[in-house]
């Protein structure tokens, strides 16, 4: 069974009340009308003891193994809480127009550092909910585990395979150091620093084996 700091990678398909609202199977998010441009659908690499899903997911991935299926329900406690009334504000409507927003009921913003979803505009007064979207809600989960990592290049190369396309680095581990290589078309894409910064932290907080990640990066006259 995989113990704290392994990797277990995972297909999964997530639903509320029978509505798929997540899933990493390309083919499930079409079929679900819930298909997004730009995504890349494949296996998630999770990281026992390290908080990357929620609580009653994170519970039966300690016990599975390779090639398990399984199916199970997750309650509010142990996914994103109960919905709490307090959460629930009304803000002035002057607040949005200074910052030239229009707000519509069903809008999701960041205020103060907090996603909010609008529920209502009347009266010069806007309803926001500061409640997680799931918060309340019994989640059902259909997953199916890929593969349980231990050895540390086997978690360094799952994890780059959450943060950068398939086929678009080079990764090698040499000791304790990671030394990566991009692609010359990963460098041009905008989300790139913040995918490489992403790795590297990830890679030194999870991996205990692991003290050094460096990048080669290449750059040339077009």
């Amino acid at each position: 069974m995989p113990k704290e700091g392994d990797f277990v990678v995972i297909d999964y398909t997530v639903s509320t009340n029978g509505k798929v609202f997540d899933t990493t199977k390309e083919d499930v998010a079409k079929s679900n009308n819930i298909f997004q441009e730009g995504r890349t659908y494949r296996p998630l690499a999770v990281c026992i003891g390290a908080g990357d899903v929620i609580v009653g997911l994170e519970k039966v991935l300690k016990d599975v193994k390779k090639g398990d299926k399984k199916a199970f329900t997750v309650e509010p406690k142990e996914a994103y809480g109960e919905r709490n009334p307090e959460l629930i504000k009304i803000v002035p409507l002057k607040a949005f127009q200074d910052n030239k927003i229009n707000p519509v009921p069903g809008m999701v913003l960041d205020i103060d550092g907090m996603p909010a979803r609008i529920q209502s505009v009347s009266g010069g007064r806007v309803r926001v909910d500061f409640n997680h979207e799931l918060a309340g809600k019994t989640l059902e989960f259909s997953i199916e585990v890929i593969d349980v990592l231990t050895k540390p290049e086997d978690k360094v190369k799952a994890l780059a395979s959450n943060f950068f396309e398939e086929g678009s680095v080079d990764i090698k581990v040499e000791g304790d150091k990671v030394i990566v290589k991009p692609k010359r078309e990963l460098l041009r894409k905008r989300n790139y620093p913040e995918a490489k910064q992403l790795f590297i932290a990830h890679t030194l907080t999870k991996i205990k084996e692991i003290k050094a990640v460096e990048f080669v990066e290449t750059y040339e006259k077009e």
